[in-house]
């Protein structure tokens, strides 16, 4: 299925001028999910830790230099830094250069939704929203009135349950699945 030409009222799509707020809002959304998802905050506080702690028994018991240890935990640390920054940076220039998607911004350019063509599949992805935005329900509104007016078969994955209780109750259309092996929940809309 080829994009349509029309579009939905409301959010505008994103083009390269619009780059920072993009990946502002990617970077919100995966600090939200990292802080909603107890592993992911427990991985995230375990491993610096625990490798500040590898660099200080290693240093004690085999008495290299402190100045060493220190940089190397500094190099450490600005590498995995620098690769989260890489990532959330190459994946929102993927998201703007991909010809099936349309990357959609709310209409205070607080939240955004990515809607993907794939044959005669709509899909909908990487929906995110800064710090206190509260756009994003009437996005998700102004293009699900969109998207029924479109000749497709719809395909919905929530991230997890919460987020698939919050567009079932926003949207009664849509039926709950089983989910799947990462814990998204397919959710189907009848047409």
């Amino acid at each position: 299925m080829a994009i349509p030409t029309t579009r939905p009222l409301g959010p505008a799509v994103a083009g390269w001028s619009d780059f920072r707020q993009v990946m502002a809002i990617s970077w919100a959304a995966r600090w939200r999910a990292v802080r909603k998802q107890r592993a992911m905050l427990a991985a995230l506080i375990a491993v610096p830790t625990a490798y500040t702690a590898y660099i200080v028994t290693t240093t004690l018991v085999f008495g290299t230099s402190w100045a060493l240890a220190v940089g190397g935990w500094a190099a450490f640390m600005l590498v995995a830094i620098l690769l989260v920054i890489g990532e959330v940076l190459g994946h929102t220039v993927w998201r703007l250069l991909d010809r099936r998607r349309l990357v959609l911004l709310s209409s205070t350019r607080g939240a955004a939704l990515d809607v993907q063509f794939n044959k005669d599949v709509v899909t909908f992805s990487n929906h995110g929203r800064l710090l206190r935005d509260t756009s994003a329900a009437v996005l998700r509104a102004e293009v699900a009135h969109w998207v029924r007016t479109l000749p497709h078969r719809v395909e919905v994955k929530a991230q997890n349950t919460q987020v698939a209780e919050l567009y079932t109750k926003q949207f009664p259309e849509l039926t709950p699945g089983e989910p799947d092996a990462l814990g998204r929940i397919p959710l189907t809309i009848t047409v």
